[in-house]
């Protein structure tokens, strides 16, 4: 509720202010341990209950914790939670961890800006950076003399700060003690420590977002000096004040796709790879992190408010929102009705790409069959209707197709790498990788083989399933299909370290396309479908392992991992057991849970959205997640904006008909 009256109190500020003179800045000091998911439908109240029960049969909270005060497990297991308990305003949400109260957690969090220089806030930064951009819009020293800061003041119509823009920057830490089960809150502070003035109330809270723990981890020498950091925000200003959006038509589209991808795991992602070089972690920059725009996805669908990864690529996909495990359909189609399916088709960025003339291709770490890549080329009311034989007979009778057949008729797509052979070929067709395996041999019940079904429609086509034959057909200019597959590793067991170890290799492959193409002709895009109840909290020193422990024990006097999950396969049961250092760091270890599945679910919140290249200025403010299709769609002027306004203006357009365009580089992280 206290978040609900922030977002009242910036509309408020809004309203007794003008972005013409005033500067708002919108941020949060840190964030928590909180996650929601367990796939509740939209509509359903975000303190109600997941619409399964758990693995030990029993109901639990869309929100829950990482650690906290409401771990409740007692020698007869957890308890049940139940309605109209669970919406109580006291209700503690069950945790992972037993601790007295909930920690923080180490991900990056948002800045929003309206006003003189609010452009200055892109990308991703280091939080002092703030400071340092709320300085130079005012002309405040240390940029007063500045003579960019100087051109602004002359530019503007007034540089005095009123009491209404002070409110407005004091107001936005009053969220941090929101998520924190059993604070007092902020109007509780103010009156524990003897102040009654609304003004007040929110200097205490300004107060608190600045409180700092002790650390006793080596630091670099020259961060303990404060011109460290101002050397660092003035580069970063300027650096900032030379952006230029790139008004002109994108000759190649690429979306980096990362399954799972929230932003929580973008920072431990960013952490892990650092302390892979040495390094202390969260100071180390990611390839994406030098993507100068950046947006927020709300990924919804529409029918559940946490959802799936059918129907968030319909959304980025094919710019319409569609329903839970549907794909490629409007929300008029209904889950698992073949009849529904007729009539409510939507096309993705990429089949309207081929048709303008363009090559286009799929590469992924999953099957290519899998819920995210099948957005680019399917329209299926079951996300797992992979093959004929995964299909109920009435379905087929019904006309409907599966998405192994969709794949290789609906759309020419020139590149096609990926797993998911065993959906290709008929029942009994031995793996070519693992001929002894019986699990990996053809499922197909239609006796077609599709590969080579593929192969025969398309002259100059190559099927490749490993590294010698993919560099033989990269080597050979006759080759202008080509399709190549493995077998499906995705991670589904909520272990962290296979998650951001993979998580590497995706920042890897953005770094490494950045250097295949031109950042004037090509619009990059990195985005998430979802994201997951997964966090890492726990005050950990700065250069401890990220998949290390806490510095202190909780109240049951065991130790616990900075990493912990709101739900999955790591709940350990009534007696939670000691974690010590080797086990945490074991690649197979499970991180613990809070509530028991199978299988950890994904998270409702929002996801980032990072852009370079033609019309990435496009990407700004909280969008929902239909947008990504339409501004890939706009920046390369294909259907339904052909009539774009930066049509041909960008040289050498018209040279080179064909572009490449890679909708996904998938990354299964988690589920």
């Amino acid at each position: 509720m206290e978040a609900v009256m922030l977002d009242r109190a910036v509309a408020r500020a809004g309203e007794l202010t003008s972005p013409l003179d005033t500067l708002t800045v919108v941020t949060a000091d840190h964030s928590h341990v909180f996650t929601f998911g367990g796939s509740t439908p939209r509509g359903n109240s975000i303190f109600g209950l997941a619409p399964k029960k758990a693995k030990d049969k029993r109901a639990y909270t869309s929100i829950l914790y990482g650690n906290g005060p409401g771990y409740s497990i007692g020698d007869g297991g957890r308890p049940a939670a139940s309605l109209p308990a669970a919406e109580d305003k006291d209700y503690r949400q069950q945790a992972a961890v037993p601790l007295e109260m909930e920690t923080h957690s180490g991900e990056d969090v948002v800045v929003l800006a309206q006003g003189p220089m609010a452009h200055l806030f892109h990308g991703v930064q280091e939080q002092h950076y703030i400071a340092h951009a709320m300085a130079y819009a005012a002309c405040l020293e240390p940029y007063a003399t500045e003579p960019g800061c100087r051109a602004a003041r002359r530019a503007s119509h007034s540089t005095q700060c009123s009491p209404q823009t002070l409110l407005t920057l004091l107001a936005l830490c009053g969220a941090a003690l929101m998520s924190l089960p059993g604070s007092a809150g902020v109007a509780d502070t103010a009156s524990v420590i003897g102040l009654s003035d609304p003004t007040m109330k929110l200097l205490a809270s300004l107060t608190l977002c600045l409180w700092a723990g002790l650390s006793t981890a080596i630091i670099p020498e020259e961060e303990e000096n404060p011109s460290f950091w101002y050397k660092q925000a003035a580069a970063a200003i300027d650096a900032s004040l030379k952006i230029k959006p790139r008004i002109g038509q994108a000759k190649n589209l690429i979306l980096f796709l990362g399954d799972g991808f929230g932003i929580p795991t973008i920072t431990a992602t960013r952490i892990l790879k650092g302390q892979l070089q040495g390094r202390l972690g969260p100071e180390t920059p990611l390839a994406l992190d030098s993507f100068p725009y950046v947006a927020l996805s709300k990924t919804y669908n529409v029918d559940r408010q946490v959802p799936d990864s059918a129907g968030t690529a319909t959304a980025y996909l094919c710019g319409v929102k569609g329903n839970y495990q549907t794909v490629g359909l409007s929300a008029a189609a209904r889950y698992s009705q073949c009849s529904t399916t007729a009539g409510n088709e939507v096309i993705s960025v990429l089949e309207r790409a081929r048709k303008a003339g363009k090559a286009v291709g799929i590469v992924t770490s999953t099957r290519v069959q899998h819920a995210s890549p099948s957005g680019t080329y399917a329209h299926v009311v079951n996300r797992n209707w992979y093959a004929d034989a995964s299909m109920p007979m009435d379905a087929r009778q019904e006309g409907c197709k599966d998405i192994a057949w969709q794949l290789v008729h609906n759309v020419d797509i020139n590149v096609i790498l990926g797993g998911g052979r065993k959906y290709m070929t008929p029942v009994g067709t031995p793996d070519p990788e693992y001929p002894t395996n019986s699990q990996q041999n053809g499922i197909r019940e239609d006796g077609i083989n599709l590969i080579d079904t593929w192969l025969e429609a398309r002259p100059g086509a190559r099927y490749v399933w490993n590294k010698t034959e993919m560099l033989a057909a990269a080597a050979n200019p006759s080759v202008n299909y080509l399709m190549g597959g493995r077998i499906d590793h995705g991670h589904h067991d909520g272990a962290a370290q296979k998650a951001l170890t993979e998580a590497v290799e995706f920042d890897r492959a953005i770094e490494r396309a950045g250097v295949l193409t031109d950042e004037a002709q090509t619009l990059t895009v990195i985005t998430a479908d979802h994201s997951h109840v997964f966090s890492f909290g726990g005050y950990t020193l700065r250069g401890t392992s990220i998949f290390g422990l806490a510095p202190s024990q909780s109240i049951d006097g065991k130790s616990y991992t900075s990493i912990l999950y709101g739900n999955g396969p790591g709940h350990t049961g009534p007696d939670r057991p000691n974690v010590d250092h080797d086990t945490a760091m074991d690649f197979e270890y499970l991180q613990q849970a809070a509530v028991p599945l199978n299988s950890e679910t994904h998270g409702g919140e929002d996801v980032a959205i990072l852009a370079k290249g033609p019309m990435a200025h496009l990407f700004h403010g909280v969008q929902e997640q239909t947008y990504v299709a339409h501004v890939m769609a706009y920046a390369a002027c294909i259907e339904p904006y052909t009539e774009c306004q930066q049509r041909d203006s960008a040289p050498g357009i018209r040279a080179t008909p064909l572009a490449l365009l890679l909708p996904i580089l998938l990354l299964p992280l988690f589920h």
